[in-house]
């Protein structure tokens, strides 16, 4: 049984010059079950950073399940967005340093 057990997640990203905010939507299969927050970047920080991420594995998952990761947007980017105002909330290219169950 599944009960109690968590996804562990870690994952790296280029880090943002400024510091934003940076969300991941986590499904499985077709059904989302999580919406990953942070903050990244800002000055001083190494050209790559890691976030890692538990969450409950939902009880009524058994057996195999396809999971998806994907990077949203911190919110609609208006068609004349600004480079600078783009660079602030498109979704940030990431990959994944680790997945496990714990």
């Amino acid at each position: 049984s599944l009960d109690g057990r968590r996804l562990f997640i870690r994952l790296a990203l280029p880090a943002p010059e400024m510091s934003r905010r940076i969300f991941f939507d986590l499904a499985i299969g077709d059904v989302g079950i999580a919406r990953l927050r942070s903050r990244a970047g800002g000055s001083g920080v190494a050209s790559e950073v890691e976030r890692s991420f538990s969450v409950p594995i939902p009880h009524w998952l058994s057996g195999n399940a396809e999971i998806s990761l994907r990077a949203r947007p911190v919110r609609f980017i208006p068609p004349d967005a600004t480079p600078e105002m783009r660079a602030e909330l498109e979704p940030v290219p990431f990959r994944l340093v680790e997945v496990r169950l714990a």
